[in-house]
């Protein structure tokens, strides 16, 4: 399989969310505010696209034993630290059905009270599940970190 465009997953990702009408709503605890994610936030390689798209590929794992070779890397600008630079392998097919799949289970119209740090908890524990993972079973995920 080849590459998969991290900028057509986004488009796509973007335009589910407006189309579903689906919001992430979280407090913000460095300013003591809720904040609403909008899909055009939450869409982009620095926003949330990288935590819908490993909780995409650990379904997608779990069913076929197969990842999508996923280069994350760290970024201090981005929503939760992180960017979505690559998608290795997998067809754009596989990587929105797993992707639709896992924003389907975790988000409704609206998440009142998802905070940034569980947010980005649970992106840390999806890497770290991907890095275990690519350990046994091949390939899965290359999780690379930049400072």
């Amino acid at each position: 399989m080849t590459a998969v465009s991290v900028e057509s997953i986004s488009r796509t990702v973007e335009a589910l969310l407006v189309r579903n009408e689906r919001a992430i709503t979280f407090h913000d605890r460095g300013a003591d505010v809720d904040r609403s994610v909008t899909p055009a936030t939450a869409a982009p390689p620095n926003g949330l696209l990288p935590v819908f798209v490993v909780a995409g590929e650990a379904i997608w794992s779990e069913a076929t034993g197969r990842g999508f070779e996923l280069d994350i890397v760290r970024d201090k600008s981005a929503l939760l630290g992180y960017r979505l630079r690559g998608i290795g392998s997998g067809s754009f097919t596989t990587v929105m059905l797993s992707t639709m799949t896992a924003v389907s289970a975790t988000t409704t119209r609206t998440i009142p009270g998802y905070e940034a740090d569980y947010l980005r908890q649970l992106l840390h524990q999806a890497l770290r599940l991907a890095a275990e993972a690519a350990r046994t079973v091949a390939p899965v995920s290359a999780v690379t970190s930049r400072n």
